[in-house]
């Protein structure tokens, strides 16, 4: 018999993988803007702007869910971060760096979403608590 932990086990096998992928992103990216020299101040952006990105994206996230789902926009979400992730050892330039975070926030936030909302919704009031403790 099937529980609600095999529904929810593919998003958590993608979490335990976004979790520590999204963490060495966040301490390589500064890192690097030093080997190549950036000033102070785009380094300190490009935290800011990643996490400004990240609000937009937890608002905006429900409107592209209700319109395209939950399966195609984590999809699309971790699409587009991988992509905006590589392009960064490809485009060493403050700009390019400073768009592609603030891509990378969006998108990351919008995988925290729906993953939070699919969780929810396979949940229900026998056993939430302990979806929520192993999601958490």
């Amino acid at each position: 018999m099937r529980t609600p932990y095999h529904a929810i086990a593919a998003i958590l096998g993608s979490v335990i993988l976004l979790i520590p992928g999204n963490s060495l992103l966040n301490t390589l990216t500064p890192l690097r803007g030093k080997l190549e020299d950036f000033p102070d101040v785009t380094l300190g952006l490009l935290g800011s702007i990643y996490f400004g990105a990240m609000l937009f994206g937890s608002l905006a996230s429900p409107l592209i869910v209700k319109r395209i789902g939950y399966v195609r926009g984590y999809g699309l979400f971790a699409g587009i971060a991988g992509a905006a992730s590589a392009t960064m050892a490809y485009l060493p330039e403050p700009g390019w760096w400073l768009a592609l975070r603030a891509i990378i926030g969006f998108c990351v936030a919008g995988l925290f979403a729906i993953t939070d909302g699919w969780v929810q919704g396979k949940a229900n009031n026998t056993n939430r608590g302990r979806l929520g403790a192993v999601y958490q």
